[in-house]
């Protein structure tokens, strides 16, 4: 969700850093940027008919101008981004997604996967309401290292991503056990 109350509460000195960062991830060229923006402008209510040049993103990108609230607002439309990330305050692209990370160590493009994986979410959605109460984060650290592991490796290595499935089903056991050994009332227990 977009938090444009007041754009001088945002440090637009990273601004520049990261429309390159996401300009390049999706293969844009200054001039492609500029015309997405163009796009997103035109179908806006408060288009102000003003065309981006490729100068324009690469005088932001190098941080010698910063794009107006209205380029904000349309540059987190098209990287799909909360001000926040495009400013460098949070490190992944929604608040949800930093508020995961923090808790899993999982990175964004893990999590991203994982949320398309209705499997897996339902799995982290357990783990952090059934487990992570529970156990260390030594633990608990060693389980998402090897949902990681598995979620990155490629679809083609079939070896490596069932050592890593039986990783994760390990880690798991373990944590089940050390939090049954917990609780002190086998009624009360999780599984």
């Amino acid at each position: 969700m977009l938090n444009l109350n007041n754009i001088s509460d945002y440090d637009l000195s990273k601004v520049g850093e990261i429309i390159r960062y996401e300009r390049e991830l999706r293969r844009y060229t200054q001039e492609t940027l500029a015309e997405q923006l163009d796009i997103i402008a035109s179908k806006s209510k408060n288009c102000n008919n003003k065309q981006k040049s490729r100068q324009t993103i690469a005088n932001w990108e190098k941080g010698e101008t910063y794009p107006s609230y209205q380029d904000m607002v349309n540059l987190c439309k098209l990287f799909k981004c909360d001000m926040d990330y495009l400013t460098g305050k949070i490190p992944c692209k929604t608040r949800e997604n930093t508020d995961i990370q923090e808790e899993t160590r999982l990175t964004e493009k893990t999590i991203n996967r994982i949320k398309i994986i209705p499997s897996f979410r339902l799995l982290i959605e357990y783990i952090s309401k059934g487990l992570i109460p529970y156990d260390s984060d030594n633990n608990i650290g060693k389980l998402f290292d090897s949902i990681e592991k598995y979620i990155q490796t490629p679809d083609t290595e079939f070896k490596q991503s069932a050592i890593a499935m039986y990783e994760i089903q390990d880690n798991l056991s373990k944590l089940r056990m050390d939090i049954q050994h917990q609780e002190k009332d086998p009624h009360k227990r999780l599984f």
